[in-house]
């Protein structure tokens, strides 16, 4: 048997190069993914503001309620977050799986975010008359 011979029958395929790449490329998104949803949950600025000049599509990330980062930073009260989250493209009109937005009176943040986003809200979300500065 030549040197050639028993080394061909275990070979991989040429894709499986390219296969290999996209998988890594997708675990890597994946990490990027769980990292910005922990940092807008543990209110690191920095570091989600690192994350989103690195990949600003990570703006878009979801968890596995469908949780986008702003989704996050409205349920936990982080308004620096949000702020810089939205300066990035955050669509504050996005659902989560039980189809709440950040605006939607279900949010725990409607109040906040509607001070953020100019808009007059009371506590349950509703437009109202009165200026909030």
């Amino acid at each position: 048997m030549s040197g050639s011979e028993g080394s061909s029958g275990g070979g991989e395929p040429a894709t499986s190069s390219t296969e290999k790449e996209k998988k890594k490329k997708e675990k890597a998104r994946v990490s990027r993914t769980s990292l910005i949803l922990w940092h807008a949950h543990q209110n690191d600025k920095a570091a989600v503001r690192k994350l989103l000049e690195e990949d600003r599509t990570l703006v878009q990330a979801r968890d596995y309620d469908n949780r986008t980062p702003l989704h996050v930073a409205a349920l936990h009260g982080w308004i620096d977050i949000a702020k810089c989250l939205i300066e990035y493209g955050a669509d504050v009109n996005s659902q989560d799986r039980w189809r709440n937005t950040v605006r939607s009176p279900a949010s725990h943040l409607v109040y906040n975010l509607g001070l953020l986003l100019n808009m007059n809200v009371d506590e349950a979300g509703t437009k109202t008359k009165v200026s909030i500065q």
